[in-house]
């Protein structure tokens, strides 16, 4: 199916395919993407993209495919053209943050500002004599099960 990408290596990924050149992005970009969850690839290896993103010199290509959300690629802002099926622009080369913030809201049902990183923080808390050690997933929440463990140390 795939020619470069093995079907197990998508798992989990958002699948975009990607109607634009290497110097349309910054260095890494896409990798840094594929590190985020989502599989920026040639349109050709990528079997049912959820969305596109496509240089503003090849958006004919994209006219007889079908409907989905565009990520456009452009030299200026705002891009000319009234294309409905586009999502947002970014001035070419893309870097990572404004890519992540666009296919975020185009394809996600929450979508961050940031990436969540996740993370495995060891923390110790106390409340006066109780104490318990605690795993911090991530810096805006201690997982629920810690909580529970927490509050059935009891006084």
């Amino acid at each position: 199916m795939l020619e470069g990408v093995p079907e197990d290596a998508l798992r989990g990924k958002r699948r975009v395919a990607s109607h634009a050149t290497d110097f349309d992005y910054v260095p890494f970009a896409r990798s840094m993407l594929w590190k985020l969850g989502y599989a920026v690839l040639p349109p050709e290896e990528l079997a049912a993209p959820e969305a596109r993103i496509v240089c503003e010199s090849r958006l004919a290509e994209v006219a007889a495919l079908p409907p989905l959300p565009l990520i456009l690629l452009t030299d200026r802002r705002p891009p000319e053209g009234g294309d409905a099926r586009v999502h947002g622009s970014v001035r070419r080369p893309a870097g990572v943050h404004p890519l992540y913030q666009l296919l975020q809201t185009a394809l996600e049902e929450h979508p961050r500002g940031v990436p969540r990183v996740e993370v495995s923080l060891p923390a110790r808390a106390t409340a006066g004599p109780r104490a318990v050690d605690v795993i911090v997933p991530d810096v805006t929440r201690i997982s629920r099960a810690s909580r529970a463990r927490y509050d059935s140390i009891g006084p």
